[in-house]
């Protein structure tokens, strides 16, 4: 019984999986830690190496396009993961599945689409955006785009 309530249905890519429990005192306890003198205005290991970012775009429609202005309309989900070892925890927690209140007091790029005309973040009814930080200071910023 004990064992049944430490875990948790968690819907992945419309799938349900069972996934331990995480507790949210457990969590914030690990923020706190992490937060605490974290200076957000410095990229990670600055001063001692570039800091790499690896992109990933997830194209959810195209369209319309407009061959006479040479235009086009994409909505996408936007990727973008690096190591941060200010946010290392050392946890049964593997990976912090954080909303948008968090993006904020963290280091994010600032990645941009050269030679863009326009393009907009999703911000319905909250913004689309998540930040999942792992363990071993791995960090993934995912932004819902349309341009």
């Amino acid at each position: 019984k004990q064992e049944e309530e430490d875990y948790e249905d968690v819907p992945i890519n419309k799938t349900w999986v069972l996934s331990p429990k995480i507790y949210e005192s457990d969590t914030t306890l690990i923020l706190n830690k992490l937060l605490h003198g974290y200076d957000n205005k410095l990229r990670p290991d600055i001063g001692v190496r570039p800091t790499e970012i690896e992109t990933s775009v997830y194209v959810n429609s195209i369209g319309p396009v407009d061959p006479i202005n040479m235009e086009y309309t994409i909505d996408i989900f936007f990727a973008q993961t690096w190591y941060d070892s200010r946010l290392r925890f050392n946890s049964s927690i593997k990976l912090l599945m954080l909303n948008s209140n968090m993006v904020g007091k963290i280091w994010i790029p600032d990645t941009f689409f050269r030679n863009s005309r326009k393009s907009a973040a999703h911000w319905i009814t909250t913004p689309n955006r998540m930040l999942r930080l792992w363990g071993n200071g791995r960090v993934m910023y995912t932004l819902r785009y349309t341009r």
